[in-house]
């Protein structure tokens, strides 16, 4: 049985969602726009899709659901407005005849939907876009588009919203690193205190693998401790939940005997295949989120700091000493704000890091090993620009 899902969308009603109901309810219910940010396989696109079924089934609610991804060719701003009101159109049931039918450049969508929400005062309308890096990517030196929602936000509070989700580039433009002056930015007036999507807690994590195993597949464990190990080596990061629980499913599934031993976590955790293992699907989402700098930085610590959980700024710059060269500051603070964008850290006071999930130490400490460390320095020092001979 296909139960637990770590590559592909998770939807609410074909696969196990656990653990974003609050979110999905606080922003569901709010009239304030949204920016949903973290690192890729997070759960974000996921997340977004459930919002959209709670949204779509309350009346007057006209919510259009845009991914980048499936955007082909141009994505700027006059055809990713085109393409919105072309989904949204269909929401309001206009006729192909409609005067309104047709939008070619953003002023267009933003008067049409204006015009719409003055002759229809019940009507909501929620635009919600997936991957919106893909848009900002192409270095713009204005994002119509967003002024074009913040307009129309501002003239229609509550009744026009908007629902985005990225990665680092929205991150930098909620930061206000854009390409706006602060007077005039609007993702720093639009969107309020955002926060990157985070891991599962432990409860939440547990009841993912609880309700696949026992209640799903019927399966029980070998002793009650056995879903708490599961969490801890899996940080409760949604997709290694799944996937720690698929090698699960694999190996107890040919043994035939429905019974998840303790030995059977340790086995999935401590296999080492470079293509196939529990390490490598987590390595790999390292390497998809994080460049050679943030890697090497953030599994050094994390072999110090099992039992402490923190560091400090000064022990990340440490580490930045490598035989003699050091990495330069812009990068560390770089490579901070891409292990906070993705759940790793998050700083706790000024200066001090604490990981995100307290589990995150032991997983990165059995990640670090030394070859793959060996390979990371000599990547950061080819980043940095140093050749040894």
């Amino acid at each position: 049985a296909e139960v637990f899902h770590y590559n592909d969308t998770v939807r609410r009603r074909t696969a196990i969602f656990v653990g974003r109901d609050y979110l999905i309810s606080k922003i569901s219910g709010s009239s304030h726009n949204w920016a949903i940010f973290g690192g890729r396989r997070i759960g974000k696109s996921s997340l977004l899709l459930a919002i959209e079924e709670n949204l779509s089934e309350r009346p007057n609610q006209r919510v259009v659901f845009h991914s980048m991804l499936s955007t082909a060719g141009d994505q700027g701003d006059d055809a990713l407005a085109a393409a919105l009101w072309q989904n949204l159109s269909k929401r309001l049931r206009l006729s192909a005849s409609d005067p309104l039918r047709i939008v070619r450049t953003v002023e267009e969508f933003r008067q049409h939907i204006q015009q719409h929400l003055d002759s229809n005062p019940d009507d909501l309308i929620t635009i919600m876009i997936d991957e919106i890096d893909q848009y900002l990517s192409r270095g713009k030196s204005r994002h119509q588009i967003i002024e074009a929602f913040r307009a129309l936000a501002d003239r229609n509070p509550a009744r026009f919203r908007v629902i985005l989700a990225g990665f680092t580039l929205l991150y930098d433009c909620l930061q206000g690193r854009g390409p706006y002056a602060p007077e005039s930015d609007p993702w720093t007036r639009m969107f309020t205190d955002p926060k990157p999507l985070p891991n599962l807690n432990s409860i939440q994590a547990e009841n993912l693998i609880k309700e696949g195993f026992y209640r799903i597949l019927g399966w029980q464990f070998e002793r009650s401790v056995v879903p708490q190990m599961i969490v801890q080596r899996t940080s409760g990061h949604p997709a290694f939940v799944q996937h720690f629980c698929r090698k699960l499913q694999e190996i107890v599934g040919a043994r035939g005997d429905r019974m998840i031993r303790i030995d059977d976590v340790e086995r999935v955790f401590a296999d080492k295949d470079p293509n196939y293992s529990f390490r490598a699907y987590v390595r790999n989402t390292f390497v998809m989120n994080l460049d050679s700098v943030s890697q090497y930085l953030i599994y050094n610590i994390a072999r110090e700091a099992e039992q402490s959980r923190r560091f400090t700024i000064a022990q990340l710059q440490d580490y930045a000493r490598l035989n003699g060269d050091t990495i330069p500051e812009d990068q560390i603070k770089a490579s901070l704000d891409k292990l906070n964008v993705t759940g790793v850290v998050h700083e706790s006071t000024r200066g001090v890091y604490e990981f995100a999930v307290p589990d995150y130490p032991l997983l990165l400490k059995e990640l670090g090993e030394t070859k793959h460390l060996e390979d990371l320095e000599n990547q950061v020092l080819a980043a940095i620009g140093v050749h040894h001979a």
